[in-house]
């Protein structure tokens, strides 16, 4: 993990922290049980399987990068993660939505 890489990145990390939730790991690296590199995520909950996309305004205008992040997150589902994902709306406009799905999903097992 290392430090966030956007605006919006940084939003999210003061909206999670504001709201009491524990922080995430930025970028982090999901890897297969080989250790070889599947995806890195903007953030994540190791200890959940739980990894977090955001999408800012300007997301991927590229075709090739979208349908590279898809084959990604397929991968990193057979893995056992699950990957939410919120926009900038999301972020900026409903950030007790964003934060309380983030709670359902940290959750889901208990």
């Amino acid at each position: 993990g290392g430090t966030t890489e956007s605006p919006l990145e940084d939003m999210f990390m003061r909206l999670i922290h504001d709201s009491g939730l524990p922080a995430p790991v930025p970028q982090f690296v999901v890897r297969e049980p080989s250790g070889e590199p599947v995806s890195r995520a903007d953030f994540a909950y190791p200890s959940s399987r739980l990894l977090v996309e955001l999408d800012g305004r300007d997301y991927h205008s590229d075709p090739d990068a979208f349908q590279a992040d898809r084959a990604k997150q397929n991968r990193t589902q057979f893995l056992g993660w699950m990957t939410l994902r919120f926009t900038w709306f999301d972020v900026t406009q409903r950030p007790d939505h964003t934060v309380l799905t983030v709670q359902k999903a940290l959750h889901r097992w208990t």
